[in-house]
């Protein structure tokens, strides 16, 4: 392998060069050498330009007139049309310099970059990179910094279509990366997986559909604690995010999903959380355009005591074992148009969640756990229609509830002393249409209503 002849070549930034007159300061220049001058990003641009004024320090070659000031160029030493030397010529000082664990990501797939079993990409090792097109990074192997050209960075953009940081251990934060591009717009998935970030800004990420975080028992990698979703401005701003799994991070107090208008999928086990606000559809609860899309929620194992799930007319599976649950409002998950199989052009079809005792399981908060506070669901008219002894069963004998009522976790509570007030929704053409009724139930006794009050 031959040995280039020139060594640690070093040029100023191009905004302190006076005329067009570039100094390349290195020993082992030639008469007739050439300098091959590319572009690195943004539009292609390569020119040639001959070294002139050799001395044993250094030598210079003329910018050709029509290459830009505000863009980085890689200089190639050519001597023979063989390669000697390369360098590269940047416009300015202003860089961002990012941590190597996060800077790794942005190389080229060409680019050597040192090896740390920290940077896993995932459980094969497969690391992920080549997001950045071109050589628009310099790596500094003493302060393990990539260094990343702000002008070259906004002619090149960022367009990785998947954020993956599963395994990078190093990564506490990915600001240095939007204080270089702002928004992340081309990012469609985010994997924050056994990493060591702690705060998550999802408004950096206006297009994303899928967040997944979760942390190996054991490994000390499940440090999210906070998550910013941004505040309701319109539907076309809202948050984009369909999938979402939040397992085993560091979540506590109250997760502020308002935002989340178009999540149909949802897994926070195994956190810390007191509160999941995922509001009422950012809108009127009557109107079923505007409801919340999730039909799967997954809460296990937090601290709840409280759960409002409201306006989700889609939800088809809830569970929340392993919280102490007091207090619990299931009402409107009945809307949405098109969930009645056998009313198909009706926006009234019924909630499901009951019909299968595995897709709804709920741990209960006994009265001792309660501490003398008030026990008490709120639930959906088809939760009564199933539960009264009116409903006969299939074959008309009496009651009807035993295909259901027996494994119901709403039966359960009742038993054990909760209150349950059931809602039924009148239809139009029906007496009461349009008016909310209410049966509150305080045994297993009391499942045939006394009282209707109308609200």
């Amino acid at each position: 392998m031959s040995i280039p002849a020139i060594e640690g070549i070093t040029v100023p930034y191009l905004s302190a060069i006076q005329g067009n007159t570039v100094t390349m300061t290195a020993a082992g220049f030639k008469a007739g050498d050439k300098v091959k001058i590319e572009a690195v990003a943004g539009e292609e641009y390569s020119a040639e330009a001959d070294v002139a004024n050799v001395t044993a320090q250094n030598a210079t070659f003329e910018l050709p007139a029509a290459a830009s000031r505000d863009r980085s160029y890689k200089l190639t030493v050519l001597r023979g049309g063989a390669k000697q030397a390369e360098a590269f010529l940047h416009p300015d000082d202003q860089f961002v310099a990012i941590p190597y664990h996060l800077g790794y990501y942005l190389t080229g797939e060409d680019e050597v970059v040192p090896t740390d079993p920290s940077m896993r990409a995932n459980e094969e090792g497969v690391t992920r990179r080549g997001y950045m097109p071109g050589k628009i990074v310099d790596y500094n192997e003493e302060t393990k910094e990539f260094r990343v050209w702000k002008k070259d960075a906004a002619l090149a953009g960022f367009t990785a279509a998947t954020l993956d940081l599963t395994y990078a251990t190093g990564v506490t934060s990915i600001k240095p990366l939007t204080d270089l591009y702002g928004p992340l717009t081309s990012v469609n998935r985010v994997y924050v997986a056994n990493s060591s970030i702690e705060s998550l800004d999802m408004t950096q990420f206006p297009n994303a559909t899928l967040l997944h975080a979760w942390g190996d028992a054991g490994s000390g990698l499940n440090k999210i604690a906070s998550i910013n979703f941004g505040t309701y401005t319109d539907d076309e701003h809202a948050c984009k995010v369909t999938q979402m799994y939040l397992s085993s991070q560091s979540l506590t107090g109250t997760i502020d999903l308002r935002n989340c208008i178009a999540l149909n999928e949802l897994k926070l086990d195994g956190n810390q959380l007191e509160g999941i606000n995922l509001g009422t559809a950012n809108g009127d609860s009557s109107d079923k355009d505007r409801m919340l899309v999730v039909y799967s929620i997954s809460a296990k194992n937090n601290k709840l005591k409280e759960i409002d799930i409201s306006n989700c007319g889609r939800l088809r599976q809830l569970w929340l074992d392993g919280n102490k649950i007091e207090r619990a409002r299931l009402l409107n998950n009945a809307l949405g148009e098109g969930y009645n199989s056998q009313r198909p052009d009706s926006w009234f079809p019924y909630m499901y969640i009951l019909k299968n005792k595995e897709d709804f399981t709920i741990t209960w908060a006994t009265a001792a756990e309660a501490e003398g506070r008030e026990r008490h669901i709120d639930v959906e008219h088809y939760w009564y229609r199933n539960l009264s002894p009116s409903n006969k069963g299939e074959n008309g004998e009496k009651p009807g509830y035993d295909k259901w009522v027996n494994n119901s976790p709403v039966i359960q509570a009742l038993k054990d002393g909760f209150t349950v007030t059931d809602w039924s929704y009148a239809l139009e053409g029906y007496d009461g249409g349009g008016v909310k009724i209410k049966h509150t139930h305080t045994s297993i006794d009391d499942l045939c209503p006394a009282e209707q009050d109308a609200e």
